[in-house]
């Protein structure tokens, strides 16, 4: 397989892979309720989470994290090196955030992009949940825009953990898809 084809292979898997509505499935499977009329109204964890339950959400951040996993797998096992790493990481991502099988009404890629980063550096989540949790417990107490200043630190973590450009670059993306889908959320709150 060419280095092109591999890249675009790995994006349009990582992309379908993303794209799988794991909380509008866990809907209607366990309780017959449609989670983007609901709630936040996102497919994402969070929202299962609060719609549906504790054990419903954490079997929708646990799938969608495995959603991140496995497009990257993916990526890696067809060789496409450090472009087809990047691209599938991003397209992964956005397919959570943008489904096309939703007509792009998705979640907030959070948990799928968590699933990359475990993957690929479980130490750089590891410091990124430590900042997190002191912006979202200790300053800002607000969820969507702890989650938006976290991404924002995401680059200069793997910097600072010296981690190999390509994950720079791929956490560069990725925060990018994911501060974008947070901004609508930094002025709503929840019950």
């Amino acid at each position: 397989m060419t280095p092109i084809l591999s890249w675009i292979v790995a994006g349009v898997a990582a992309y379908l892979i993303g794209a799988i509505p794991t909380g509008v499935i866990l809907g209607r499977v366990f309780s017959q309720q449609d989670v983007r009329r609901a709630g936040s109204t996102h497919t994402g964890g969070r929202n299962v989470m609060r719609v549906m339950g504790v054990r419903a959400g954490i079997l929708a951040v646990v799938t969608d994290a495995g959603k991140g996993i496995t497009a990257v797998a993916i990526s890696q096992w067809l060789g496409a090196g450090n472009v087809g790493l990047v691209l599938a990481a991003t397209l992964a991502v956005a397919g959570h955030c943008w489904p096309v099988y939703t007509r792009f009404h998705g979640g907030m890629g959070l948990a799928t992009g968590c699933g990359i980063l475990f993957w690929l550096a479980p130490d750089v989540l590891a410091v990124l949940f430590i900042v997190w949790a002191v912006l979202h417990f200790g300053l800002l107490h607000h969820a969507a825009r702890a989650v938006g200043v976290t991404v924002l630190t995401l680059p200069v973590i793997i910097v600072l953990l010296g981690k190999p450009p390509v994950l720079l670059f791929t956490g560069l993306a990725v925060g990018l898809v994911v501060f974008i889908r947070y901004i609508p959320d930094f002025q709503r709150s929840y019950t």
